[in-house]
């Protein structure tokens, strides 16, 4: 985790320091008492010509983290064809069943972050600035590309970014514009999905400590 600005811990600082420690704390008494802290198959493996192995975690666009579950043919997939797949399970509906030919494993999914990424991209939050258009048009077809990336801390930047227009509208009299409030939940869904599970805890963990750390940024702002 990044160090304080300044020589100085802000409140947002202690409070993610505190709980990573706590979350750490979880995590050996989980492993002292027996009780793993992810369930890692023997089967972990990977196949040639593969980007992940079975039992890694990846995350797929609208479908947020999954769990590689086997690395199949065509012909066992019901597909009838000579192709590789991964097979994938969504941790938010376990019933699912994904199919993603290797050829495209590298353009739709990507690992993962570890426990050491998510920290760090969270102590950066303040910091991290909004790039989008003013165009209510050219606006959304940006945050629909930054979602696809499957990228944080675009992600992040999505938030942050109507976070400030919703404050704005709330001070005019208005209401959230339908836009904003549904890029505002996916963002907030797809990273608060992926940095529970990153962090070993709960997703209603996370919303509280990313609104301290925006703002935590607009208080260095003014």
């Amino acid at each position: 985790m990044a160090g304080p600005v300044g020589g100085q811990w802000s409140r947002a600082d202690i409070h993610l320091a505190s709980f990573a420690a706590a979350v750490r704390r979880e995590r050996f008494l989980q492993q002292d008492a027996g009780f793993p802290v992810q369930a890692v198959s023997e089967r972990n493996w990977q196949q040639e010509g593969t980007m992940f192995e079975v039992n890694n975690y990846v995350v797929k666009y609208n479908s947020g983290v999954c769990k590689v579950e086997d690395v199949l043919d065509g012909q066992k997939a019901d597909f009838k064809d000579n192709k590789m797949y991964y097979l994938l399970i969504p941790l938010a509906e376990k019933s699912a069943r994904i199919y993603i030919p290797l050829e495209r494993g590298e353009k739709v999914l990507r690992r993962v972050l570890t426990y050491e990424e998510a920290t760090e991209l969270i102590s950066r939050i303040p910091s991290i600035g909004m790039e989008f258009s003013q165009n209510d048009k050219l606006r959304e077809l940006e945050y629909k590309e930054a979602l696809q990336s499957l990228d944080c801390e675009r992600m992040v930047q999505i938030i942050k970014d109507i976070y400030g227009r919703k404050k704005r509208r709330e001070i005019r009299g208005k209401k959230t514009t339908a836009t904003d409030e549904k890029y505002f939940r996916q963002a907030e869904h797809a990273l608060y999905m992926e940095l529970a599970f990153s962090l070993g805890c709960r997703e209603e963990d996370i919303p509280g400590l990313i609104t301290e750390k925006i703002k935590t940024g607009d208080k260095r702002e003014s």
